[in-house]
Order: structure tokens, then C-alpha cells, then sequence
């Protein structure tokens, strides 16, 4: 079970999303109207995005906001990956 924070798990899938489509956080806080101080403390893990944030990003690589989740395994019964 991985026992990385929520916050930096998400916050890592975005960074290699960013990689992946060789967007850089300059144009990705442009592009989102996000403040560039802003985007990087959340690509950092150090603050929290929101829904609406992820799937404004994935939006512009042609993605879906989910996309931008990492998959995750339980060990709570009844629970379902992402």
C-alpha cells in the first residue's frame, strides 16, 4: 500500500502529465489562469487542487481531469481503485 500523501501522489501525476506533453508551468499557468506561484506550490505537493484546477490542466492536453489521478490500491474492504 502506498502510504505517499494524496496531495503529492496527485501532484506527481500532474508534474509527469506536464512532461509527458512537454508542457512547461509557465504556459500551463497561463493557459489556466493560474498564478505561476500558485501552480508550482501544487505541482510541489504543498497545496491541494481542486477538481475544477485538474481538469482545466488535463483540458489543455487534451485529457480528462481523472486522467490526472494516480491509480491507487486498498487494503479497506469494500473499496475501489480510482
Amino acid at each position: 500500500m502506498d502510504t505517499t500523501p494524496l496531495t503529492e501522489r496527485i501532484a506527481a501525476a500532474v508534474r509527469q502529465a506536464l512532461t509527458d506533453h512537454e508542457r512547461s508551468e509557465s504556459e500551463t499557468a497561463h493557459s489556466t489562469s493560474m498564478h505561476p506561484e500558485t501552480l508550482r506550490a501544487k505541482l510541489a505537493g504543498e497545496l491541494d487542487f481542486t477538481i475544477g484546477e485538474l481538469s482545466l490542466i488535463a483540458g489543455t492536453m487534451g485529457l480528462r481531469g481523472a486522467d490526472l489521478l494516480p491509480l491507487t490500491t486498498s487494503s479497506t474492504p469494500g473499496a475501489t481503485d480510482v
